[in-house]
């Protein structure tokens, strides 16, 4: 799955601190940049220079580019020479169009600058549309299609839309990109994050990651908010890496030592039989047959996200662990030894689908 990340012309970081990022993103996979040349909040020719100078940087860490570019903006592209050549030698892999566009804009952009790879509005184009635009434009161009992103809140994608985009291109080979957030440095004007699924908006990169990932409805990921956090690009790696998740809970009160030392430093994973009531741990299982004695002590109700531990009440199940998904009541024989804290509940759909984990004390509660 094709990574991206993107860098918009006219920001508030040095060219020093651009070129460190494009070189951190890099290192951790990622192998494209989207910036833009039609920011309504800035002049086109301020911002054409400024695209030049990140263009720059990302030939010399050799990454490829791709431009932003719609509307009016168009016009004013194909109708200047100097901009056309400009714009031939920064070394563009491909430009997407965003809107208000047509084959004879393409056709041009094409025979002026030798450019022929064309990113696709996947958000907003209908299967007729496409198949027009591509029956009516040059024959060398090889498409892909990136979504939109949505700035302003309520206004982003549902997931059925998402996935039936998808279908349309899909059915034509072609390539699809979607937009997760990053809110380490969210984009202007709004700041409110730039994201293809509105459900994704407030959530991590992490959890946008694995939930585009398990649609099966994008062959790319660009995090499309600007200069995201080392954390929130090594997640999407971990993600396609298919690395152990982290779940952090939280101690019970009553919880001893050695039952906390039962669920750490070690990789778990669920049982392919789920229960309408717990998770149960295909490793604890393994550990239960050789006798773990948990000792009997006072518990409590079970509620959804409580992790426990089966007791000597349960004779050969001693050392079970389950992670409770629908409240199950009192049991003197299982102990309650933690809570899954809220952050890390949209996690157990995937641990239910056999992802492996590790549990994390957090921070604070050791």
């Amino acid at each position: 799955m094709k990574l991206a990340i993107a860098v918009y012309p006219l920001n508030d970081f040095t060219e020093k601190q651009v070129n460190e990022y494009l070189k951190l993103a890099k290192g951790l996979g990622y192998s494209e940049v989207l910036s833009s040349i039609h920011l309504t909040e800035f002049d086109f020719f301020e911002q054409f220079s400024s695209f030049l100078n990140i263009a720059q940087l990302v030939k010399q860490n050799e990454m490829d580019l791709c431009v932003d570019i719609g509307g009016k903006m168009i016009d004013v592209l194909i109708n200047d020479d100097c901009l056309l050549t400009k714009l031939k030698q920064a070394y563009i892999k491909s430009i997407r169009l965003d809107y208000d566009f047509n084959a004879i804009q393409i056709n041009k952009i094409v025979s002026c600058t030798g450019i022929n790879h064309f990113v696709l509005n996947a958000s907003t184009l209908s299967a007729a549309e496409v198949i027009e635009l591509i029956d009516h434009t040059d024959k060398t161009i090889i498409w892909e299609a990136c979504h939109n992103f949505y700035l302003r809140p309520q206004t982003g994608l549902t997931m059925d839309f998402f996935k039936q985009q998808y279908q349309i291109f899909n059915d034509l080979n072609i390539f699809v990109t979607a937009c997760i957030p990053a809110m380490t440095h969210p984009r202007f004007p709004l700041f409110k994050g730039l994201t293809t699924i509105e459900a994704h908006r407030n959530c991590s990169a992490l959890q946008a990651c694995f939930e585009l990932v398990e649609s099966k409805a994008c062959d790319g990921i660009l995090i499309a908010d600007p200069f995201a956090s080392i954390q929130e690009l090594s997640a999407i790696q971990n993600v396609l890496e298919k690395r152990p998740l982290s779940i952090s809970f939280d101690c019970d009160e009553l919880a001893t030592k050695d039952e906390i030392m039962l669920l750490l430093n070690k990789e778990h994973k669920s049982r392919y039989d789920i229960s309408e009531y717990v998770i149960r741990l295909l490793s604890s299982r393994q550990m239960a047959e050789y006798g773990n004695d948990v000792l009997i002590r006072k518990t409590k109700t079970r509620k959804y996200g409580d992790i426990t531990i089966d007791n000597i009440g349960y004779l050969r199940y001693s050392g079970e662990i389950q992670i409770i998904i629908k409240e199950a009541g009192y049991d003197a024989c299982v102990n309650v030894v933690g809570h899954i804290i809220e952050e890390d509940m949209w996690k157990l759909a995937y641990i239910k689908k056999g992802y492996a984990f590790y549990f994390q004390q957090r921070e604070g509660d050791v």
